[in-house]
């Protein structure tokens, strides 16, 4: 049987060690690589205004507001008409503070030939797709039922 010497048990030790080092640096490289890559597909997301401010880019304080990432620059959605602006999210604030109330969909559109814009409402009635509709100018609301057919 072999009889291990101090200095047999210190190579052992500091081989241990190293292998220790090794793994732990490996590991660290390992972290930082797939961080930097969250970072590539976050960037790469970015495709809108909205996706700019929800990964945390800085909006500048203009109207409509305008959030830049990385070189990109991405404005609010906006409608304008004769000189005047209102931005969707404004505009959706305007619908639910009115008769519309907190029943707005996710589907709109910019009328800029009449300056409103349309917002699609959850309101169920037959024959009827009813919008709440925003004056750009006036800030004023109004429910269009959108009715087709005779109504019974």
């Amino acid at each position: 049987m072999a009889i291990k010497t101090n200095a047999q048990k210190g190579e052992k030790e500091i081989s241990l060690i190293i292998v220790g080092v090794v793994v732990a640096l490996f590991i660290v490289a390992t972290l930082i690589y797939i961080s930097l890559m969250g970072m590539n597909d976050k960037e790469l997301e970015i495709k809108s205004f909205d996706d700019c401010v929800n990964a945390g880019y800085p909006v500048m304080e203009s109207y409509p507001m305008q959030c830049r990432a990385d070189g990109v620059t991405f404005t609010e959605e906006s409608c304008q008409s004769n000189g005047n602006i209102l931005t969707l999210s404004d505009a959706r604030q305007i619908a639910i503070n009115s008769e519309c109330g907190d029943r707005l969909r996710g589907t709109y559109f910019c009328n800029e030939n009449t300056g409103t814009y349309w917002i699609d409402l959850n309101i169920e009635r037959r024959g009827c797709n009813p919008a709440c509709v925003i004056d750009i100018e006036t800030r004023g609301t109004s429910i269009n039922w959108r009715c087709t057919g005779l109504i019974r």
